[in-house]
């Protein structure tokens, strides 16, 4: 075999990104065009694929994310670091440190995390090691006064796969924080970090249905994460609104507010949007998608499954799982629902629902959109995608892609490919 670690630079080879190379070696290095390396050897593998467009980051050298996100899905065991950033490139003012909050857990007998060690953060980047280990991981930015000031997820799960949506959209086969893409995969895989509509915060929900009137809520997320005895932070409910900078100071809290069904003091629709904002919690290349996205027939398309576990969609040969009973948490309560089968996700973009046609009475030209929405002659909302998993003809059952939606809903996300 021959020992590929005398290349220097592979820029030939990744300008083939379209190309997949097999390569049998002891050992070789990949030097990548933005300064990163990695060394694999036969201790790792014996004959090793290596594409480009497949490459996971990982292993013997230290993975830079290069482009800063919400989110940071790790697929393999090694050292990354990424730089603390807003989505837009922005450098987040006042961190003085940066340390886990949360983690989840693989058996709730846990006292102690196994999937990351080595937080450090020095001269404006963040690093840490990863054990190899799938959950979801949050990671928090402190100010010198111990302030939470900023907030990531560390998705801990094998490398998504992209799939077709009718409308032209490119998802992600699963839901954010989900370790699996499958039915096969099971409930514990599809995912349990949900969020509030325009909160960068993940909140983690749980497997099994809680109730507020038996003070269970958030005993899921009690049962499966390991809180950082460091910070003091718990899972909580606050029925009261906060503004953003509260929120995010208070990442393990749940907020509700008066209007019920709102946990913002001052209300913003544009957290979210159509275009990326930073506020929003995907990885970087991909958004949460707007209403529109899921196409003219998404509720054609789906297959319910007859024991209501959840729906198939496919187009153009591209297959995605979508789980029922994924969970989300209630808008007035914070309490983890399970029960009926169905499943939702957000949208990021705000409905205009101009019920009445004022916008095209000339006699209500005089009045601003604003104006219109406070007179309650047009509706501003939210939405989610909100399917109904229920077979039974009998039964009521919800197929929308712009359901209307509580903004302190916790709800997943479907992540869509920014193009």
């Amino acid at each position: 075999m021959k020992n590929f670690t005398s290349y220097r630079s592979l820029s030939s080879v990744l300008a083939l990104a379209s190309v997949a190379l097999t390569l049998c070696a002891q050992s070789f290095t990949v030097h990548f065009k933005n300064g990163n390396t990695q060394t694999f050897n036969h201790a790792d593998v014996d004959c090793i694929s290596f594409s480009p467009d497949s490459y996971e980051p990982g292993g013997n050298e230290t993975f830079t994310f290069s482009e800063p996100a919400n989110t940071y899905i790790v697929s393999r065991a090694g050292d990354y670091e990424f730089f603390t950033n807003l989505p837009s490139g922005k450098a987040i003012e006042g961190v003085a440190d940066v340390d886990w909050i949360w983690a989840q857990k693989a058996d709730p007998a846990d006292t102690e995390q196994h999937l990351l060690s080595d937080v450090n953060y020095s001269d404006g980047k963040v690093s840490f090691t990863a054990t190899g280990n799938y959950g979801n991981a949050a990671l928090a930015a402190f100010d010198s006064e111990g302030k939470v000031i900023w907030v990531w997820l560390l998705w801990m799960t094998p490398k998504p796969e992209e799939k077709s949506l009718e409308g032209g959209a490119t998802i992600l086969d699963r839901f954010m924080g989900a370790t699996g893409a499958t039915k096969e995969d099971g409930k514990k895989a599809w995912g349990a970090v949900v969020y509030q509509w325009g909160r960068p915060v993940p909140i983690f929900a749980g497997f099994e249905d809680e109730w507020d009137s038996e003070g269970e809520t958030f005993n899921e997320a009690r049962k499966w994460t390991v809180m950082n005895p460091a910070y003091g932070l718990e899972w909580t409910v606050e029925k009261k609104c906060a503004t953003l900078e509260e929120s995010i100071a208070a990442p393990t809290t749940f907020f509700t507010g008066n209007p019920v069904g709102t946990w913002q003091s001052d209300t913003d629709y544009t957290l979210w949007g159509s275009e990326k904002t930073d506020l929003d919690p995907s990885p970087a290349g991909y958004r949460i998608p707007d209403g529109d996205k899921w196409g003219d027939n998404y509720v054609d398309i789906i297959k319910v499954e007859a024991d209501q576990s959840g729906a198939y969609y496919t187009f153009e040969g591209s297959t995605s799982w979508f789980p029922a009973g994924n969970q989300n948490r209630l808008y007035d309560t914070g309490e983890n629902v399970v029960g009926f089968p169905g499943y939702m996700c957000w949208n990021a973009s705000v409905v205009i629902d101009d019920y009445l046609g004022v916008l095209d009475n000339p006699n209500m030209q005089q009045y601003t959109l604003e104006e219109l929405i406070d007179m309650g002659l047009i509706d501003r909302f939210v939405s989610r995608l909100s399917i109904s998993c229920v077979n039974d003809p009998d039964i009521y059952t919800f197929k929308e892609t712009k359901a209307k939606a509580n903004p302190s809903f916790a709800l997943p996300v479907r992540c869509v490919k920014i193009k």
